[in-house]
């Protein structure tokens, strides 16, 4: 399964953290450093590829990262600001 950014997000860099606007739900989401890190890999890769690099970046155990992003994108779909590609 492939994970994409809806269209028509607007990324903003705050103070200790990212935000994104879905200009066609209106939806905010606030985001810290790693959970932006994990939304700008979701470009079309999938959810192991996505594991793959955050293991590699962070120097962290595959299966807490993987069990990690999964909520994180979980997170980003239920908010509309991501979609699943079978």
């Amino acid at each position: 399964m492939r994970i994409r950014h809806v269209p028509k997000i607007i990324e903003r860099e705050e103070e200790n953290c990212y935000l994104l606007i879905n200009r066609r739900n209106g939806q905010k989401l606030v985001l810290n450093e790693s959970s932006f890190f994990v939304w700008k890999l979701c470009d079309g890769s999938t959810v192991e590829e996505i594991v793959k690099t955050v293991v590699e970046q962070f120097e962290i155990d595959k299966e807490t990262a993987g069990e990690q992003i999964k909520n994180i994108i979980e997170s980003l779909y239920q908010k509309g600001f991501v979609e699943k590609e079978e």
